[in-house]
């Protein structure tokens, strides 16, 4: 994965085969991950414990290849908390980023590790993006996109992950717009398309060609997870259920 999660929904690399999967992160004290390494109906393949409260995310923290779990404690300033494995523990980076904004993590430079970033809404939206989990300042500053979900992804499989946003249509007149953007400056999409109605929105590299695309998940018994293989409209490539 290379974004923040939205909701109890994360998604991520777990094993290191080059395809994203599904996780699904339960707040509490501690709070419990269930991850998923195939896009399948079953249960978890992993089970751990990480934490209290706060925001989820997971990136690849250490540029093994393997994304991981990570919490962000919202507030002034957030406080991270990232972990190099998905087992049980304490973090092994914890650092100050940012302050009480949205939350996003991908690898902006390039060197296979996935980094911190936020997102101040606005009409333009700011992007503050960091290429090293310390500490500091933004390495990156943007403005892009108005009213919608910031996201990230490598849309275009140059091994850099570029900001986006998902405006949604809530009365379900038309799918929802996708707005990508292929480099991290202001400007405006590069690739725009409609895709899926209701669910909240994830993206992920689910068939392994080094392209993020996005998803819809639906809260049920069980959770609906609908995936999509192309940065354009369509229907869903495949669905399957995991777990709620």
């Amino acid at each position: 994965m290379r974004q923040s999660s939205n909701g109890i929904f994360l998604t991520g690399d777990w094993n290191g085969d080059g395809v994203d999967t599904p996780g699904l992160f339960v707040p509490g004290s501690p709070n419990i991950y269930y991850l998923r390494n195939s896009n399948t109906t079953g249960t978890a393949d992993i089970t751990l414990t990480f934490g209290r409260g706060g925001f989820p995310v997971a990136g690849d923290w250490d540029g093994n290849g393997e994304d991981t779990i990570g919490l962000v404690a919202q507030g002034n300033p957030n406080r991270y908390f990232l972990r190099n494995s998905n087992t049980t523990g304490t973090a092994d980076i914890a650092l100050v980023y940012g302050s009480q904004n949205y939350p996003v993590v991908g690898d902006w430079d390039g060197n296979g590790a996935d980094t911190v970033g936020v997102v101040a809404r606005a009409r333009p939206n700011t992007f503050h993006l960091r290429n090293s989990n310390t500490s500091g300042t933004a390495d990156i500053t943007l403005t892009y996109g108005d009213v919608g979900n910031p996201i990230a992804g490598d849309w275009d499989n140059d091994g850099i992950d570029t900001v986006g946003l998902v405006q949604l249509n809530e009365t379900g007149s038309a799918a929802h717009q996708w707005l990508l953007r292929n480099t991290n400056s202001s400007g405006v999409a590069d690739v725009t398309f409609r895709y899926g109605f209701g669910g909240r929105q994830i993206t992920g590299d689910w068939n392994g060609d080094g392209i993020d695309t996005p998803g819809l998940t639906y809260i049920s018994h069980p959770h609906a997870w609908y995936i999509h293989n192309h940065n354009s409209e369509g229907l869903d490539d495949f669905g399957f259920t995991f777990g709620g």
